[in-house]
């Protein structure tokens, strides 16, 4: 249980990136990348990841 209580420390933020059409609502907690005529980019943070894909 130990390990597994330190290795929470090795867990790094989930990022997941987007567009969504200019005038549309935004999904909550995005930061805004970018914006051009036409699309918003942005990303948010979605949990957390290993760097392994250990369990």
């Amino acid at each position: 249980m130990l390990l597994f209580g330190l290795g929470g420390f090795a867990q790094r933020p989930r990022l997941v990136s987007g567009t969504t059409p200019v005038g549309e609502t935004l999904p909550a907690g995005v930061e805004i990348l970018g914006q051009d005529g036409e699309v918003v980019t942005w990303q948010r943070q979605a949990g957390f990841s290993r760097d392994c894909g250990c369990r």
